[in-house]
């Protein structure tokens, strides 16, 4: 999915129950993805909580962005192996600023090398 502005508007245009990964991008980041995360139950109550400062399950950092009105933007993809899948993407941004944890632990063999 091309990217689209990130508000209430166009998350609650995602169909309710879609499993996936997505992205939130910041115009202001120019290596691209501020924040990349996945939902196992529901897309749209994981960017539902990004936009809801008051919600402790989104990202502190994006709470900041858009409480200081940043030009966000985010994308979303259905996806089965949603934890594997953003953890490549994290990998492959090399940590966007907005994930505070190394959540590529997925990519990890079973003596934790990449």
């Amino acid at each position: 999915m091309d990217p689209v502005r990130f508000n209430s508007e166009t998350v609650a245009r995602i169909a309710t129950g879609m499993k996936g990964i997505y992205a939130i991008y910041d115009a202001e980041f120019p290596q691209g993805s501020a924040y990349v995360g996945m939902s196992e139950s529901c897309i749209k109550t994981r960017l539902t909580a990004h936009l809801n400062p008051n919600n402790r399950n989104g990202s502190k950092t994006i709470h900041m962005l858009v409480e200081h009105n940043h030009d966000l933007w985010f994308s979303y993809e259905e996806n089965d192996n949603a934890r594997f899948t953003e953890a490549e993407e994290i990998f492959k941004f090399q940590k966007p600023p907005a994930n505070r944890r190394y959540e590529w632990k997925p990519l990890r063999d079973e003596w934790g090398s990449l």
